[in-house]
Order: structure tokens, then C-alpha cells, then sequence
């Protein structure tokens, strides 16, 4: 009998078995490409952080605090109560920073609450008694855009969406007076 050993390289030939050790990776290649691939996405992060930052940072036309806002329109009582709500949406907002749909949803909501305050409560703001301003803004604010949460994967409240309200105040997007 003749063995024709031909075409056969070095690297597969075994007199017995054949083990193949795949070579450990380094946790610090795995993490550069994850960055790697992160920062190719980039362009498309930094295009949804523009469309929040518009609300983020302080509109400079105004640069009264949230609690001077409040108490030029003589709603002093509110202040305590829109800090602690503000904060906590402000927090939110933080933790999903990262999260392009995060920042896509909570954009679109921002302007949202923004406009509807504008139009259903800015303009009426002197004619409201001011022991019904909470109200007036819960039924023509609050309640309508918490409804439209729907599935609410952010788990937000209405205390939250009474906390956009409060941080758009503190960044000097809505004014009470």
C-alpha cells in the first residue's frame, strides 16, 4: 500500500489526534474594539445630542433661577415642590444620556411640554387665580403628555413630566410671569 502525502502542509498533520487552542483574547483588545465600534457611530450620537442640547444648556436671554422665576410670579409656595421634581427629572435624564433613543424621546418631549405650556398656560397666566395655577397646568399639561407615554420603557411619572416643566423653567425656557 502507498500513502500519497501530497498537498498535505505541515500545520494539519497529526500522528493522532488533531487539537486546534484558540489563543486567549486580551480584555483590554476586546474593550478597544467596542470603542472602536462606538465611536464610528458617532456622527449619529453627536446629531441627537444637538437636538436635547437646545434644551440642556440655558437659553441666555433669561438667566433668572427656577426659584426667582417662581417667585416673581408670586408662586413662592411652589418652590420647594418644582425643585425636588426638577432634580429628579434632571437625574433621568443623566442616566440615559447614553441611549439614542433616550435623547431622541426625551427631545421630542421636552418640546412638547414647552409648546403646551406656552399655549395653554403662558398666555393665561394673569387671568388664572393663582391658588389654580397647579391645576390649570396638571389637566392642560401634565395629564395630556403623560397619557401619550404609552408603553413608558423610561417608567416616567407625572411627577416627571411636572419635572420638565420645572427644568425647562430652570434653563430658562418657560417663564411664569
Amino acid at each position: 500500500m502507498q500513502v500519497n502525502q501530497s498537498g498535505i502542509s505541515a500545520r494539519a498533520v497529526a500522528g493522532r489526534d488533531l487539537y486546534h487552542f484558540a489563543a486567549r483574547e486580551n480584555p483590554f483588545d476586546i474593550l478597544y474594539q467596542k470603542i472602536k465600534e462606538e465611536t464610528s457611530k458617532c456622527s449619529e450620537f453627536k446629531e441627537t445630542v444637538d437636538i436635547l442640547k437646545r434644551y440642556i444648556e440655558p437659553n441666555r436671554r433669561d438667566m433668572r433661577s427656577l426659584e426667582q422665576k417662581l417667585t416673581d410670579a408670586e408662586l413662592t409656595q411652589l418652590i420647594n415642590y418644582a425643585s425636588e421634581v426638577k432634580e429628579i427629572f434632571a437625574k433621568k435624564l443623566t442616566e440615559s444620556q447614553y441611549l439614542r433613543s433616550a435623547q431622541e424621546f426625551y427631545a421630542q418631549m421636552l418640546s412638547k411640554v414647552r409648546v403646551d405650556f406656552n399655549c395653554k398656560i403662558y398666555s393665561r397666566i394673569g387671568s388664572i387665580p393663582k391658588e389654580l395655577i397647579s391645576a390649570e397646568v396638571t389637566e392642560k399639561v401634565v395629564s395630556p403628555n403623560f397619557d401619550i407615554l404609552g408603553d413608558n420603557p423610561l417608567n416616567l411619572t407625572t411627577e416627571d413630566v411636572l419635572g420638565m416643566i420645572y427644568y425647562l423653567t430652570g434653563n430658562c425656557h418657560i417663564d411664569w410671569k
